[in-house]
């Protein structure tokens, strides 16, 4: 409040002023959770202020969005680049769907008496595809395909048909590496980016003393927490974007049966996302509470950026091999990428995935008692860097 002097007899009156609003200033905390909370409001708001991850956000996904565009546009325009005219196709199919079959153009028909006699023939590759009557009333035309069908006999019906092939092909080599790619290359990512973040802010409240206000009025532990909660909500939102773009591109290029494929990996993706996240977030963060400048930080933090490149460095050299892949999706440190991928490769299913992502919790949680006695520890003490071994113990920093 301030204080104004009145008249020759000096009166004093005391004028209050209005409590400060804001992430910032959102005190005093009561509780533990309304502690960590307001301190990931205040990290959350500063860093969605900031340009430079607004404008880099928007740019991933924009650059996304248009390479999936890219890639429709240049399936189409391989379609109508076609002059030549349309070849053969082989067909098998019964004699009351002879009329209807023989509507499509550039095809060679097959007739057989019953569809078992049709599959029989698409099995031993003397036809490309069957196609057979609804099985009930209102039912739709059913093509079997042994690998694949012909995407032109599909368009060609007047109702969408029902597909069913004898022998679905597995996700080839090439396709594995780019899932390995995707999958490291945003994890990996969004770990050093988020990380850093929470590692640089870290150091600066140390730095410029901001520490000590906010220390006044929320527990060390609340801070840290806070912390990470506001990294992870922020990577994790980050993260979820890039995925509903990536299943949005693969829409606009028809690729429904892939999408079906991935929707339940991506999910997990994302679980274990989170849990890994969280995991490296708290120790960006003891990171920083170990150093008192931002030019010390590199060297702290090293050994963390490390541990986030890993998964992709690893998967991307071992994803040819199915041992490697089954190990490393069980390591910690490695399974938010690689279990994911063995999910969608059909080498590993729900009872896999929980049991990894049990093991990467208890980790995360370890390391995160860890962290909290480090940054406890640490982030009060200035001038020349922490050992890890001292902040750990306590002996020296205070």
């Amino acid at each position: 409040m301030n204080v104004r002097v009145i008249g020759p007899q000096r009166h004093r009156e005391y004028i209050a002023q209005p409590m400060p609003t804001g992430p910032f200033v959102d005190l005093p905390a009561s509780g533990f959770v309304a502690a960590a909370w307001m301190v990931a409001k205040r990290d959350m708001a500063a860093t969605l202020r900031s340009k430079s991850f607004v404008i880099s956000s928007v740019v991933i996904l924009l650059l996304l969005l248009v390479s999936f565009f890219v890639a429709s546009l240049t399936g189409a325009a391989g379609q109508l680049r076609g002059t030549g005219p349309l070849p053969t196709i082989e067909l098998a199919t019964t004699p009351d769907l002879t009329g209807v079959v023989g509507a499509i153009s550039s095809v060679k028909i097959t007739q057989v008496e019953n569809r078992g006699d049709a599959i029989g023939l698409v099995r031993s590759g003397r036809v490309e595809a069957a196609i057979l009557a609804p099985s009930g009333p209102g039912g739709a035309f059913e093509i079997v395909g042994d690998e694949s069908v012909p995407s032109r006999i599909e368009s060609a019906l007047t109702t969408t048909p029902k597909v069913t092939l004898l022998n679905p092909p597995r996700l080839e080599e090439m396709a594995r590496y780019f899932l390995a790619l995707a999958f490291g290359v945003v994890y990996m990512t969004m770990g050093l980016m988020f990380g850093q973040m929470i590692a640089t802010n870290t150091v600066v409240e140390k730095q410029t003393r901001i520490v000590e206000i906010l220390l006044a009025a929320v527990p060390a532990r609340a801070m840290l927490a806070g912390k990470i909660v506001g990294g992870s909500i922020l990577a994790v939102g980050d993260t979820v974007l890039i995925v509903g773009v990536c299943f949005l591109g693969m829409q606009m290029n028809g690729l429904s049966d892939l999408l079906t494929l991935l929707t339940a990996p991506m999910w997990w993706y994302v679980a274990f996302f989170i849990v890994g996240f969280v995991m490296y977030a708290s120790t960006f963060t003891a990171a920083g509470a170990l150093v008192s400048r931002i030019e010390d930080l590199g060297s702290a933090a090293m050994p963390i950026m490390l541990m986030v490149m890993a998964p992709y460095v690893l998967v991307m050299a071992l994803n040819g091999s199915p041992v490697a892949m089954s190990v490393m999706s069980y390591v910690p440190f490695t399974a938010p990428v690689a279990m994911p991928i063995q999910m969608v490769v059909g080498e590993a299913g729900t009872v896999q995935a929980l049991i990894s992502l049990v093991i990467l919790l208890g980790t995360a949680a370890l390391i995160g008692l860890g962290a909290t006695k480090i940054y406890t520890n640490s982030v009060l003490r200035t001038g020349s860097r922490i050992k890890l071994g001292q902040a750990l113990s306590g002996r020296g920093t205070a």
